[in-house]
């Protein structure tokens, strides 16, 4: 009796302590489509470390309670603008190690949209400029602005 008592307990801590580090979260948006597909899962990891490159769920400014994925492309105190659909970061192309998707050709002027032209935005203290690898259909900070760091809930660290 004693063994399943202190099994049991374990498991509960284990459980308990588990979802404090990590949790599990389906992917709903093409937004970061071809790193992350629709229907995918990922496990998030709420203490680990997240730099430039790195995909993040962060709390959604315009969804209370609903989390979205994203992709860290500059960190605090850099400079982030789109020219013609080339992302510069302090004025100087960026070139990503991941895949992204382009699929239209028109560029849209900045009047209408910030997805292909967007004027440079300098990052604070502690906030990053986030960005679907689904360029053309991504809700990111060109529409959302700089993400401070307490809104990141995690980053990716598995996906099946």
């Amino acid at each position: 009796m004693y063994k399943i008592v202190m099994l049991s307990a374990g498991l509960l801590l284990g459980l308990i302590l588990s979802r404090l580090f990590f949790f599990i979260m389906k992917v709903e948006t093409e937004s970061m489509s071809p790193s992350l597909k629709t229907g995918d899962r990922v496990v998030i990891s709420r203490f680990a470390s997240a730099g430039k490159g790195d995909i993040v769920a962060v709390e959604s400014p315009a969804d209370e309670g609903r989390l979205i994925l994203s992709r860290i492309i500059a960190s605090e105190f850099e400079t982030v603008e789109i020219r013609n659909r080339v992302v510069y970061i302090n004025d100087t192309a960026a070139d990503f190690k991941w895949n992204t998707i382009r699929k239209e050709s028109l560029i849209y002027p900045m009047k209408f949209t910030c997805r292909d032209n967007m004027p440079p935005v300098k990052l604070g203290k502690d906030e990053y400029f986030l960005l679907g690898d689904n360029f053309d259909s991504s809700y990111d900070s060109r529409i959302i602005g700089a993400v401070p760091e307490g809104l990141i809930e995690g980053r990716i660290i598995y996906k099946w």
